[in-house]
């Protein structure tokens, strides 16, 4: 069985520019998540200090991709992240 590396794989995808790549990415964490209370569209509570710390770390992982399209609701939280 060959082992490819993480680095190995990153670097495959970032020179196949005609592969097409589709990314889904949740919110970050609010404080009710960490309370457990699920929040669905009925309330728009912002990120946390651990949602902005996560926002940073996806917008890093994200950095080397050109992204043409973002598709988002409308929530706060959403935006923020």
């Amino acid at each position: 069985m060959r082992t490819i590396t993480k680095q190995k794989r990153k670097n495959r995808l970032l020179q196949d520019s005609s592969m097409r790549q589709l990314f889904f990415i949740r919110h970050g964490e609010t404080d009710n998540n960490k309370a457990g209370i699920i929040q669905g569209r009925s309330i728009d509570a912002p990120i946390n200090d651990a949602g902005r710390k996560q926002a940073d770390a996806i917008r890093e992982a994200l950095r080397p991709f050109e992204i043409h399209r973002v598709v988002a609701s409308g929530l706060r939280r959403t935006h923020e992240t």
